[in-house]
């Protein structure tokens, strides 16, 4: 898929600049993208952090575990593609 607008909030990875950390929101399991990366990739955050709404670029909740399945899915998906050897286009 090909985007035609850039309007929308753009988070880059691999730069150690977005804090990726698991939680929750309303009660629902989270992916949440903050704006406090460490330029470690990877760096574990503390369980006990509170986000706050103007370090926080994004919030993905899952309702169920497909909607995860789906997610990782496409990321597999992803991270062939960037791989080389695959077979597959870049």
């Amino acid at each position: 898929m090909e985007l035609e607008y850039t309007g929308w909030p753009l988070i880059e990875l691999g730069y150690g600049k977005v804090e990726i950390a698991e939680g929750s929101h309303e009660d629902k399991p989270a992916l949440i993208f903050g704006r406090n990366g460490t330029g470690k990739l990877g760096e574990e955050t503390p369980p006990d952090r509170h986000a706050t709404h103007e370090e926080t670029y994004a919030v993905v909740t899952f309702a169920n575990v497909e909607s995860l399945d789906v997610v990782v899915g496409k990321l597999m998906t992803l991270r062939s593609k960037m791989l080389p050897n695959t077979g597959a286009a870049r």
